[in-house]
């Protein structure tokens, strides 16, 4: 470090601070610190790519913003960090493509790296989410393409969880469908029954929602999941929604 940062507590309002690679330098008034003759840091207003410090010795503190380009230090790194064995597998392509998917900075980067992806191995996954970045450029018809794609390769569990994902968007009749199609395409598969469950559930038909969540603990394949479906065998007893 450069400067004595507290040579003088006084003077605390203006000092330098040597990195490796540069100086940061600091002119701001102190304010008075609330607690006598403490000695630290506190982070103040965090955001995801900046933060408040405030320094603080004795009665004085300094409050300084520290901000970073986040965005263009990941993008920066995405090729590094795609080399080696790492090109050779569909979920870091994949991973990439959400990130951009998530921070809506390059869509056109993101549908590409998805595309990468469904070259290396295609699955549910990334068909799912080339629907989703293609529904994000406003590509309707091409997303609904993808979608329907990625839904014909999913196994019973993924319809199910995809089904819950929906419920979580408040897409209701979105997800009973999906329950519905699952039902057909594996009738016999546990999860099938319980989104058959839920659909009964939400239409105010508890007798078939019971039936199904009993067909459903016939097939469940470990304690957890098996305690959590008898809770919803009681809910739905006693007339209580499980989709709420």
């Amino acid at each position: 470090m450069d400067g004595d940062l507290f040579e003088d507590v006084y003077r605390v309002g203006e000092f330098q601070l040597q990195t490796g690679r540069g100086r940061a330098a600091s002119h701001r008034e102190a304010a008075n610190c609330r607690v006598p003759r403490c000695a630290g840091y506190d982070f103040d207003d965090v955001k995801p790519d900046s933060t408040v410090i405030t320094l603080s010795w004795d009665k004085v503190a300094v409050p300084f913003k520290v901000a970073v380009k986040v965005n263009d230090i990941v993008e920066a790194s995405i090729p590094r960090q795609l080399r080696g064995l790492n090109q050779y597998y569909w979920e870091s392509w994949d991973d990439v493509a959400n990130y951009y998917l998530a921070s809506k900075t390059n869509l056109d980067e993101a549908l590409k790296d998805e595309d990468q992806s469904i070259k290396t191995e295609e699955r549910f996954d990334n068909l799912l989410n080339k629907s989703l970045i293609l529904e994000a450029m406003g590509r309707k018809d091409d997303a609904t393409a993808a979608r329907n794609q990625a839904l014909e390769k999913a196994s019973a569990q993924q319809l199910y969880f995809y089904g819950r994902q929906l419920q979580g968007q408040k897409k209701q009749e979105e997800a009973f469908a999906i329950y519905r199609s699952n039902a057909k395409k594996f009738p016999d598969y546990w999860t099938s029954h319980v989104g058959m469950a839920r659909v009964y559930s939400g239409e105010g038909d508890f007798d078939k929602a019971i039936k199904e969540m009993q067909s459903a603990l016939t097939g469940v394949p470990d304690d957890a999941n098996r305690s959590n479906l008898e809770k919803y065998v009681k809910r739905l007893q006693s007339k209580d929604d499980i989709n709420r």
